[in-house]
């Protein structure tokens, strides 16, 4: 009787999960809220909207990226140098390490949401 109690417990939770809820490789396709990674990823310990803390304001990264959100993810991904105080770029090598860890979603959504172009 536990057996079978136990067995239709499991089918009707399987039967009513979103097969993609577990399924890791859609989260490359998941729809991702920027400023949740820009939180979540410690950006906030260096970066601020309008102030420069120990790294360059949001402000100042948008005026030197004018909106190209390639570039951002580019200079995310590690492929091209720092267009914003390159002589400080050491000191963001640590944290570029943890971004290229994430999905390319999330690093798109990072940089939309750094340059304030991030449309939910």
């Amino acid at each position: 009787m536990n057996k079978l109690l136990l067995s239709t417990v499991f089918m009707v939770l399987v039967s009513t999960t979103s097969v993609n809820a577990w399924n890791p490789m859609n989260a490359e396709s998941a729809v991702v809220d920027g400023s949740t990674t820009f939180e979540t990823n410690g950006c906030t310990m260096c970066h601020d909207e309008n102030m420069e803390k120990m790294g360059p304001s949001l402000m100042t990264i948008r005026m030197s990226y004018g909106g190209d959100e390639n570039a951002l993810v580019s200079f995310f991904k590690g492929e091209t140098p720092a267009r914003v105080y390159p002589a400080k770029a050491a000191m963001m090598q640590p944290q570029l390490m943890k971004i290229q860890t994430l999905y390319d979603n999330e690093i798109r959504a990072l940089a939309r949401y750094v340059l304030g172009i991030e449309k939910f």
